[in-house]
């Protein structure tokens, strides 16, 4: 791992997380595993079930609707991927602190990706608003339809 990776998850650890379980608290319950495999093949949760799997992550209270972005949207879960995630979000109309430190601390530590952001960025100015959608209300829903719903074309998938 190099040294601006063990960066960023010292920053994502240390700080972004402790940040974020004091100012945001889930206004959904929690969803587990076991209720994204149930889902139907091709939902959203059995994809994000599989995603998940694949990458040998679980879910994390408070996080579920992040995730289910990160497969929504395919981008992966990595650092890179966070920073993408979070100018996609900008690009989609999201202004909070969250946004902009990730923004910000990820784009001083990985500058040489600007030009990815920058696609992400675009591919959220360009679809409908994310913040319409309950992600924790669409587990059951085919995920090529949310993705077409929401103007995500298969030429925005990363």
């Amino acid at each position: 791992m190099d040294i601006r990776n063990k960066i960023m998850e010292w920053m994502a650890y240390k700080l972004y997380f402790p940040f974020i379980r004091l100012v945001y608290k889930p206004q959904y319950d929690a969803i587990q595993m076991q209720d994204l495999l149930l889902c139907p093949q091709g939902s959203l949760g059995n994809e994000a079930y599989h995603f998940l799997k694949q990458r040998n992550i679980s879910l994390f209270h408070g996080y579920e609707v992040h995730d289910l972005k990160h497969v929504l949207l395919n981008i992966e879960m990595t650092i890179k991927g966070e920073i993408e995630l979070e100018y996609f979000e900008l690009g989609n109309g999201n202004r909070s602190i969250v946004v902009w430190v990730v923004i910000l601390g990820g784009t001083l530590v990985m500058p040489e990706k600007i030009k990815e952001y920058r696609k992400g960025y675009l591919r959220g100015k360009a679809s409908k608003k994310l913040e319409n959608l309950k992600l924790e209300e669409q587990l059951q829903t085919p995920i090529e339809e949310l993705r077409e719903s929401m103007g995500l074309a298969e030429s925005w998938i990363i």
